[in-house]
């Protein structure tokens, strides 16, 4: 069930709770903050002295309400100045041995049950430190204000098409919302049946409904003597993807030549020519150019794969049309790409243009290798921050090549107070002896291993309730993180007033080809960069068992639990991602290509689990989509774990 006071409490809370630190500079180390934030007494403002009054700051936990009194309010200014004072340390010695007073413990719940709820989100960590948690469960359910739930429609009567015209929607996702309408709107499409399927079409593709999608494409594409050219032009698009979706790309091109007449120019449609004829893409550099006049990124990237377009071609082009790529840094990967295995000094340099768009600290790049990414480091001076805990997962299988370099970036973070919960699924290779070498250097690591084979997402429920951390996020262990990663999605997080973030990435081949996709871009949105309260994970998760794919789920449920504007969408390239024939998403059998192709598993999996959002459990339940990817062999079942960092080495302080 979702917290009291419903989930953006918790990010009140954390907002308030961490506004005195303001990302304090280490060292030195900041004074911990759940000792330093107890109140000793509830006096008003208008019951205290004019002197002290005058000599308290203004609450840090309640700003421009009460103020703190002077034994909290001291302590607090030293923390926010750094400060690792006598006067800190004996304020925090004080107020640990007035908590083991009987007498304060009755005080502290008497306080508790009446204290203004915001406030009272601020101090509710507090409470677990003095109270038992059956005790603080039960002041934190007294002290905040119920938030009425939204009323949601009878899911069946949604189902069989039973909801009136005037029903109110009762979903927040954009996605659902769209459903219910097309729902609602079929009895009514009697004179313009094909314009009900040309939306419910595009509505397939926009949720990955693609074994719906299908039977709507074909019967479109076997009337399309119905159609007028204005709907063929419309509609193209999204037959063509859902049929390339599905692994029907030869009739996605017959289509394409048997209405060629009718097809509008426009980049969309150029760019699904790329992916339907990438045979026939040239160097010819009028081509490079979309409809929009933007840069063809997409053929120019594919040009250079297939030798069709020299480095030298493609600098050439640069200085004639260098405002293409200055308006849209992610085109001078194209230039990358192009260079990178001829001039690698001069491919970093195009590289940099593009991370320096988003001042990110410029790139070093030894060598192409094996693994491009082996090869990269960041330059530049770095300010080392600190604050709240945050706790980093990440599932390892066989990454012994790539856990130098991905570990290695995460604990070279600017945000020094962070965790590293690692676990080894059951590797046959030295991927452990390399973790347990990197532990001995930074106790910030802590290592596990599976009893069991059990895939990423059993490895993340886990960890989240081992995690300490006030925050968490997730990473893979092939992945590597920009070194102010964490410090951009806490800050993201704290100033946004929204209780969950996520960032984007690049994907890159290990021979370093930054990859482009067909929508032309190479940022993608970064799924497992989810970052938000520990709480926010608690309510929304668990992640299902499936061996792909139960991240994007996860999101999914998030939009429609948050609401559409309660998740911040950081445009930074928080990662480079490697894009090997070991990831997941193009491991055969459940791959998602950068074409549009998914693998029969991944579009059950997408459908399912849209339905399941849109008609909820007790139509669609857990056990029928378990049994789904059980079919195809991708349910995983979860197994225990070992820990293999001593207990004294577990976090860093």
């Amino acid at each position: 069930p979702p917290p009291p006071g419903g989930i953006r409490s918790i990010l009140r809370r954390s907002r308030r709770d961490f506004r005195v630190s303001k990302l304090i500079p280490c060292p030195p180390k900041n004074p911990d903050f759940a000792t330093m934030s107890m109140p000793t007494n509830t006096a008003s403002k208008t019951q205290q002295a004019p002197a002290a009054r005058a000599a308290t700051p203004r609450s840090v936990l309640n700003p421009g309400r009460q103020a703190l009194p002077s034994t909290v309010a001291e302590p607090k200014a030293a923390v926010a100045a750094g400060s690792n004072s006598t006067a800190v340390a004996s304020a925090q010695s004080a107020l640990i041995n007035r908590a083991e007073n009987e007498l304060l413990r009755q005080k502290l719940r008497q306080m508790m049950t009446g204290l203004p709820w915001r406030l009272y989100l601020s101090l509710r960590k507090l409470s677990l430190s003095y109270l038992s948690k059956e005790q603080a469960n039960t002041l934190y359910e007294k002290s905040i204000d119920k938030i009425q739930r939204r009323a949601r429609g009878n899911p069946t009567t949604l189902r069989n098409g039973q909801v009136g015209a005037a029903a109110q929607c009762p979903y927040k996702h954009p996605l659902l919302k769209r459903t219910f309408e097309l729902n609602n709107s079929l009895r009514n499409a009697t004179n313009a049946e094909f314009a009900w399927v040309m939306q419910a079409l595009q509505h397939s593709v926009s949720v990955e409904a693609y074994d719906i999608g299908i039977g709507l494409a074909r019967l479109l594409i076997d009337n399309d003597n119905q159609l007028s050219s204005a709907e063929r032009a419309t509609v193209f698009q999204h037959i063509a993807a859902t049929l390339i979706a599905c692994g029907q790309g030869d009739e996605a091109r017959r289509l394409a030549v048997r209405w060629a007449g009718s097809l509008p120019s426009n980049d969309v449609i150029a760019s699904l020519k790329i992916s339907l004829l990438p045979d026939a893409v040239t160097g010819d550099r009028s081509a490079m150019i979309l409809p929009s006049g933007k840069l063809n990124a997409l053929r120019m990237s594919t040009a250079i794969q297939t030798g069709r377009m020299s480095p030298e071609q493609a600098l050439d082009f640069y200085f004639d049309r260098q405002s293409l790529f200055d308006s849209n840094p992610q085109n001078y990967l194209c230039l990358f790409n192009a260079w990178r295995k001829v001039d690698l000094t001069l491919a970093t340099t195009f590289f940099n243009k593009f991370t320096g768009h988003y001042r990110i600290p410029p790139v070093v790049i030894d060598a192409i290798g094996d693994n491009v990414l082996q090869g990269v480091s960041f330059v530049g001076d770095r300010r080392l921050l600190d604050g709240p805990l945050v706790s980093i997962v990440m599932g390892s299988f066989g990454g012994a090549a790539t856990l130098a370099y991905s570990v290695g970036s995460l604990l070279q973070q600017t945000y020094r107070n962070i965790e590293v919960l690692v676990v080894d699924d059951q590797s046959d290779d030295d991927s452990v002896r390399q973790l347990k070498a990197i532990a001995a250097d930074d106790s910030r690591l802590r290592l596990f291993k599976s009893v069991n084979n059990q895939g990423v997402y059993n490895i993340r429920n886990a960890l989240i309730e081992r995690a300490e951390g006030q925050f968490i996020t997730f990473h893979d262990s092939d992945d590597l993180s920009i070194p102010s990663r964490i410090e951009t999605q806490f800050h993201a997080l704290i100033t946004s007033g929204r209780p969950l973030c996520y960032g984007r990435w690049i994907r890159i081949t290990p021979d370093g080809r930054a990859v482009f996709f067909r929508d032309q871009a190479a940022l993608r949105m970064c799924v497992v960069s989810l970052f938000a309260h520990r709480d926010v994970f608690r309510w929304i998760g668990p992640y299902r068992r499936s061996q792909f794919g139960a991240d994007t789920e996860f999101l999914e449920r998030a939009k429609e639990a948050i609401g559409p504007d309660g998740i911040e969408a950081i445009k930074t390239p928080l990662n480079f991602g490697l894009w090997s024939d070991s990831s997941l998403t193009r491991k055969p059998g459940i791959e998602a290509l950068e074409d549009g192709f998914r693998s029969p598993a991944r579009r059950q999996y997408a459908q399912s689990a849209f339905l399941q959002r849109l008609l909820g459990h007790d139509i669609i339940d857990d056990r029928e989509i378990n049994s789904q990817l059980n079919q195809h062999g991708m349910l995983r079942e979860p197994s225990e774990l070992q820990a293999l960092t001593p207990a004294s080495l577990l976090r860093s302080t």
